[in-house]
């Protein structure tokens, strides 16, 4: 008898149940060698050549194995945020969310984002970090404008619940070399990061 969250001499992890807490990506593998596995929800790679394990630090979540299930779709292998871990809601959908991204899409139109993103911390009430700024000029309009760029500072802060995960609320934005030329924006921007609604 196998416990749980040990790894079985075939390579196959043994079932284990997941705590509570919010369900960030999960993979579903069709077979019980757990091989050949693909990606279903939630970010990262599309295709997994074996089922992903243990504290996935580009989630920001941790893998559990369910065990087997031959209905067809069946998720087995879901990853879980621990308590205390926040994350940003990409493109102002609740339910992309991003661990330390390297890419922040602010905008949900995608106007406003951040690129090349460095944090300097990333915790349960806060994160700060900085990158460049691109901001579309939105000239003669916001499908056909021209991106402008700055470098910025970042403070994402205020998380809230969003769709059963915790996400960051508010951002500001400092631009430490001025705003973007050509753009509307203050030095110092500051965001609700306002959200969709849950698909489901």
């Amino acid at each position: 008898m196998l416990l749980v969250g040990v790894i079985a001499s075939s390579g196959v992890a043994a079932p284990s149940t997941p705590p509570p807490g919010p369900v960030i990506a999960t993979v579903y593998c069709p077979n019980q060698s757990n091989t050949n596995c693909s990606r279903v929800f939630g970010q990262g790679q599309e295709k997994y050549a074996h089922a992903p394990t243990g504290f996935d630090h580009h989630l920001g979540c941790r893998w559990y194995n369910t065990g087997y299930g031959s209905g067809l779709g069946e998720d087995k292998n879901y990853c879980v945020a621990p308590p205390g871990v926040v994350f940003f809601a990409q493109g102002q959908s609740p339910e992309s969310p991003a661990y330390r991204p390297r890419e922040l899409g602010v905008a949900g139109e995608g106007s406003f984002y951040v690129r090349n993103v460095t944090w300097t911390s990333w915790g349960p009430k806060s994160a700060t970090g900085h990158g460049t700024a691109g901001s579309d000029d939105c000239s003669p309009d916001c499908a056909h404008g021209t991106f402008h760029y700055a470098p910025v500072s970042i403070t994402l802060s205020t998380p809230r619940k969003k769709c059963g995960i915790p996400e960051y609320t508010r951002g500001v934005f400092v631009f430490t070399h001025g705003p973007p030329p050509g753009t509307p924006l203050p030095r110092t921007d500051r965001w609700t990061l306002a959200v969709f609604p849950c698909e489901h």
